[in-house]
C-alpha cells in the first residue's frame, strides 16, 4: 500500500466532507466515493483507514455506509494535518522544494542505465505531493534547477533525458540537505578568483622595455576609453626605441630625449586606473624607472 501516496489523499478527502471539528466528534464519512474514485480494493481501503486510525487522524465508526464502504469519524489532531497539508500544498516554495528533493530520489532508485526519460518521473510514487500530482511545469523548473546547480544533467540533443552527474550520485548517496549544498556550491562558483600577477621583466629596464611592458598590461588597468588610447601611445613612443627607431640624440648623462615628459604622464595615467594587481605593479616598475633618473 502506497501510503505516501494515497493517505494525504484520503485524510483530505475526509476533511472536506467532515462537518469541521469542534470539541465534539465530526459526523461520520462513507468511505466507499472514495474507494470508487480511486478504484482500490476493499482490503487496501481498510489498511488505509487503519494506518491513519493508528496515527490518531480518524477513529472507525461502527457499521457501513449506505454504499457498503466504512464509516470513519476526522478526529481533532486529523483537522489541524489536513489544515496543515492544505497551506502546504498552496505553498509555492514548498511545492518547489519538494520537487527537486523528488526528482533526485526518483533519479537515486531508478533501475537500469541512465539517462532516462523524465517524462517517466510522473508514472513514479516520487510525483505526488500531498497526494496530489506535481505538473509538468513544476518539474521541469526543478529539472532546470537541479541542472543548474550540477546535481543532474539534460541531453545535449534530447532534452527529454535526464541523469546524475558525478556529484549528483554523490549528493544523494550522502546525508546533506539540498540547500547546505546549493549554499556550499554558491560560495565555491562566486568565490573571488585569485589573480597572480608573474614578473619577469627586470625593474632595471629602460624606457623602451619599460614601454613594453606598459603597452602589454595597459588593456588590464580599466582605464576610461581615452586615457587608455592615450597610455597606449605614450607606452608606443617609449616601445619605438626597442625596433631600432631614432629617438634622438641623447643627453649628456645618457637619458633619450623628452623620455622625461613621457614617463612623467605614463606614471600619472596608470595613478589614475583602477586598483588591482596590475595597477600596483606599473606603479612600482614607472616609479623606480622615473627615480633611478630615467623621467627625471
Amino acid at each position: 500500500m502506497d501510503f505516501d501516496r494515497y493517505a494525504p489523499r484520503f485524510l483530505l478527502w475526509v476533511a472536506d466532507r467532515s462537518d469541521g471539528v469542534p470539541a465534539a466528534p465530526s459526523a461520520p464519512v462513507d468511505c466507499a466515493e472514495f474507494r470508487a474514485w480511486q478504484q482500490m480494493e476493499p482490503a487496501a481501503l481498510q489498511a488505509l483507514v487503519d494506518h491513519l486510525a493508528g496515527l490518531g487522524f480518524l477513529s472507525r465508526y461502527e457499521g457501513y455506509g449506505s454504499g457498503g464502504g466504512p464509516l470513519v469519524q476526522l478526529e481533532p489532531p486529523g483537522a489541524e494535518q489536513a489544515r496543515r497539508m492544505r497551506r502546504r500544498r498552496e505553498d509555492e516554495t514548498e511545492r518547489a522544494r519538494y520537487a527537486q528533493d523528488a526528482l533526485l530520489e526518483w533519479l537515486r532508485v531508478h533501475p537500469g542505465q541512465p539517462p532516462y526519460l523524465l517524462s517517466a518521473f510522473f508514472d513514479s510514487p516520487q510525483v505526488f505531493f500531498l497526494g496530489t500530482a506535481l505538473t509538468e511545469a513544476e518539474v521541469e523548473e526543478a529539472a532546470g534547477y537541479l541542472a543548474g546547480v550540477g546535481l543532474v544533467e539534460r541531453g545535449v540533443y534530447d532534452r527529454a533525458r535526464i541523469a546524475l552527474t558525478d556529484d549528483g550520485r554523490d549528493f544523494v548517496w550522502s546525508s546533506s540537505r539540498l540547500d547546505e549544498y546549493v549554499r556550499e556550491w554558491r560560495e565555491r562558483e562566486h568565490a573571488p578568483a585569485q589573480t597572480v600577477v608573474q614578473v619577469t621583466y627586470s625593474v632595471q629596464m629602460g624606457p623602451a622595455e619599460l614601454g613594453l611592458l606598459v603597452q602589454r598590461l595597459a588593456p588590464d588597468l580599466e582605464l576610461d576609453r581615452d586615457s587608455l588610447a592615450e597610455l597606449l601611445r605614450l607606452s608606443g613612443e617609449l616601445a619605438d626605441q626597442s625596433r631600432g627607431d631614432d629617438p634622438g640624440t641623447p643627453d649628456t648623462q645618457g637619458r633619450p630625449p623628452h623620455s622625461g615628459g613621457v614617463l612623467g604622464r605614463v606614471r600619472e595615467l596608470v595613478g589614475s586606473a583602477s586598483g588591482g594587481a596590475v595597477k600596483s605593479l606599473l606603479e612600482d616598475v614607472v616609479t623606480q624607472a622615473v627615480t633611478r633618473g630615467l623621467g627625471m
